[in-house]
């Protein structure tokens, strides 16, 4: 039994948009609006500027580095701020990205699949120093059933959330913000003869209770990873800006962009390999 860390699931703000929305209360689904953090939030007051450093000898860095090449050692680089290196993490399109994007899968009735097209048009790096991962980025994506999704990054905090817009009205969610258009919806009822989704009101819990049970946990493995599928995807759109990429979500593949392709996995260094058991 595995649970992915995707824990909106759990939420109830976030169910009961994804159910507005899936039974159409906001008319039929036409776009979502996905606004995610975009400066770094870097921790222990590194600034991405510093010199290497002999390696600490408690600290394994060839094993901790794995396949991906070469780099001179600095705390800088490490534990939580690996992830604004951009050969090991595209920064807040994962980071942020993977929840933000899950809610706009649920919501989209997608768990099965993935957008078919992805193109960023806005992308903006750091000019020196090693955190050099996409830090503001417009990503575009289409679904093969019409619904047009934007993930952009903001520091406006009201802006941070996933909004469905329908022909009829719209409902945003982020954690417990819950707001809708017209108003009203905040006081519909889903009735029994709509389209219900998985309930859990704690993430962990429903963790242990699935181990329990042997019953799927809310965040399943095959529709986490459709999710962080959604994030590689922009990812890698990242590097072609301006560039569409056509994907197939069955064979997992760009079916238009050999060197989006290539990105799908980065090669591994030394003794490192994917092998079948």
């Amino acid at each position: 039994m595995l649970q992915c860390g995707t824990w909106r699931r759990s939420g109830l703000y976030t169910r009961w948009a994804c159910e507005l929305v899936q039974n159409q209360y906001i008319g039929e689904l036409k776009s979502i609006e996905v606004g995610v953090l975009g400066e770094f939030r870097v921790r222990g007051g590194f600034t991405g500027l510093e010199l290497p450093e002999a390696v600490p000898d408690h600290f394994d860095y060839e094993m901790w580095k794995g396949p991906t090449a070469y780099a001179p050692y600095t705390p800088a680089r490490c534990h939580f701020n690996f992830r604004w290196v951009n050969q090991y993490a595209p920064g807040n399109i994962t980071d942020w990205g993977v929840h933000f994007l899950d809610v706009a899968q649920w919501g989209n009735d997608s768990d099965n699949t993935t957008p078919i097209a992805v193109k960023t048009t806005e992308v903006g790096r750091r000019n020196k120093g090693i955190y050099d991962a996409p830090e503001s980025f417009r990503i575009e994506y289409l679904y093969k059933n019409g619904v047009k999704m934007t993930m952009f990054s903001t520091d406006d905090s009201e802006k941070l959330g996933i909004k469905f817009i329908g022909t009829e009205g719209w409902v945003f969610t982020q954690d417990k913000v819950f707001k809708t258009y017209p108003e009203n919806l905040r006081t519909t009822r889903i009735q029994n003869s709509d389209k219900r989704l998985y309930v859990s009101t704690n993430h962990q819990r429903n963790f242990i209770d699935s181990v329990k049970s042997r019953h799927t946990t809310a965040a399943p493995v095959d529709v986490a990873h459709r999710s962080a599928t959604c994030c590689h995807m922009g990812a890698i759109a990242a590097e072609q800006m301006g560039t569409e990429l056509a994907f197939d979500p069955v064979a997992e593949r760009f079916t238009n962009n050999e060197l989006g392709n290539s990105l799908l996995k980065k090669p591994m260094c030394d003794a490192w390999s994917i092998y079948a058991s």
